[in-house]
């Protein structure tokens, strides 16, 4: 069975992957956000999502540590490895302290800060290249580069609300949570690019201006949402 899903956080896909397991499907491998699982005994396996110290390698040392563990390298993905291990072989935590915690997913937010600045650098490199040309057309990838930044605007936000509770429950201080961008916002964006590659009369016309309004109805209820959860944050921490 192959299933397609884009996760950005891996709290979330570990949950996923572990429910799969629960109801008798292993993940056997991941290619570009394709999932592809293998029938297994329901509750067999037990997943965790780690950040390697290397961009699409393992070292010598972290495989022979999760040999020693009884833990599977199932995939590696850029700096991310999935990792299985099977149920009768106990319980499977990768990091049990709070300092652990905090240094993995503080590196885990580098990750993802690198990844916007150069985002950002290619959407100045882009509008600057859309600005010398002719046509609506050649504004799509500005379009599609500013939906990619607000995805990992909203990675770098919930990583910081992840260090944060950490940060409390080691220091007991309670720290301000960040308000993450609407997802609205990015699905705008993603129809705006769609709507500005379109080009033609009659119903191609017609369902352009269609796409066009649907973008800015969401772009707007999406700066509309963020704008309130923000006021609803600052209100519930008064």
């Amino acid at each position: 069975m192959v299933q397609f899903r884009l996760y950005f956080d891996k709290d979330k896909e570990t949950k996923w992957l572990n429910e799969m397991a629960a109801q008798g499907w292993a993940m056997k491998s991941f290619f570009a956000g394709f999932y592809t699982f293998e029938e297994c005994e329901k509750g067999k396996y037990q997943y965790q999502v780690d950040f390697g110290d290397q961009f699409m390698n393992i070292s010598d040392d972290y495989k022979e540590f999760m040999k020693e563990n009884d833990i599977e390298i199932v995939q590696r993905w850029g700096f991310w490895v999935i990792l299985r291990k099977a149920v009768t072989d106990g319980e499977f935590v990768l990091y049990t302290d709070v300092d652990s915690q905090i240094s993995h997913y503080t590196k885990i937010l580098r990750m993802f800060q690198g990844v916007a600045i150069l985002e950002f650098l290619l959407l100045i490199f882009e509008i600057w290249n859309a600005s010398q040309l002719e046509g609506i057309m050649v504004w799509a990838p500005v379009f599609l580069m500013m939906a990619i930044i607000i995805v990992f605007i909203n990675c770098i936000v919930n990583t910081k609300n992840v260090l944060g509770e950490l940060e409390e429950r080691k220091t007991g201080i309670k720290k301000t949570k960040k308000t993450s961008l609407s997802p609205l916002l990015m699905v705008g964006m993603l129809f705006n690019a769609c709507a500005v590659t379109m080009d033609g009369d009659g119903l191609l016309s017609t369902v352009k201006l269609i796409i066009q309004i649907l973008a800015i109805i969401f772009m707007l209820t999406g700066i509309y949402t963020t704008l309130s959860n923000v006021k609803k944050q600052a209100s519930e921490q008064e």
